[in-house]
């Protein structure tokens, strides 16, 4: 889960955008229609506020309740999933940005023989030693990006201590670059990227394969591969997949 939206959330997003048809509802309104108390919602209201997903203003007594374009384009994301699971679609999402230069971080780690041996065995194949930097082209690709990642579960490769020092985790997302090459979406637990830089791995060296330079443009097609519920893949210390409890 994405640190921050929780499934409360995407409920209460969603009966905002009912309840208000897409425009603004009030704290009273909100409280009905959640059948909450109203000192409950306002928690949940201040919390969407300041993730940015809702406007909230008071007009006197009232506390008026919009959702804001990151709001909206949850809500929005959110109906294309469903969509794509309902229907059957080959692609839960699709996300685009332009190749940025990376800061080297990718290459040095995806070059540690114990991160290579754990993403073998997670993912299938040994990620050539680089990432592809990709920088999302609008905020709504941002906020879409965060809602598949919220209800999807990733492969995850597990923190491990090697060389005298911690490594942090990774989670793993199966992605198709262009349509025409495999690889995953990985978010670090340790990165020095801003949410807007998104890094994608294959067993290729993407630039080559895709003809890639700074500025190009890349879409990247997301796939639903979890059943809900079940808890992310990982894979441990131990050597082996499991599913922690």
């Amino acid at each position: 889960m994405i640190e921050g939206l929780k499934p409360r959330h995407l409920y209460v997003l969603l009966k905002i955008f009912l309840s208000s048809n897409g425009k603004s509802t009030t704290l009273s309104e909100l409280s009905t229609v959640l059948k909450s108390p109203k000192q409950t919602v306002s928690r949940w209201i201040s919390e969407l506020s300041n993730l940015g997903y809702i406007d909230a203003k008071r007009y006197g007594r009232n506390l008026i309740i919009t959702l804001s374009d990151d709001g909206l384009s949850t809500v929005r994301g959110l109906y294309l999933i469903l969509r794509s699971r309902f229907e059957g679609l080959k692609y839960s999402m699709v996300v685009s940005g332009v190749v940025v230069e990376g800061i080297g971080d990718g290459r040095y780690y995806l070059s540690i023989p114990e991160y290579r041996d754990r993403l073998k065995e997670l993912i299938g194949y040994y990620p050539y030693p680089g990432t592809l930097n990709l920088k999302l082209n609008s905020s709504e690709d941002y906020s879409r990006l965060r809602l598949f990642l919220s209800l999807e579960e990733p492969l995850y490769v597990e923190s491990f201590k090697a060389h005298g020092r911690i490594f942090g985790g990774v989670k793993c997302y199966p992605v198709l670059i262009d349509r025409r090459v495999k690889g995953h979406l990985i978010f670090p637990e340790r990165s020095h990227h801003d949410d807007t830089v998104i890094e994608i791995i294959s067993k290729f060296k993407l630039r080559d394969k895709l003809n890639l330079k700074n500025g190009s443009l890349v879409k990247i097609y997301l796939v639903s591969t979890s059943p809900a519920g079940l808890e992310p893949a990982t894979y441990g210390s131990a050597g082996r997949r499991s599913n922690p409890g």
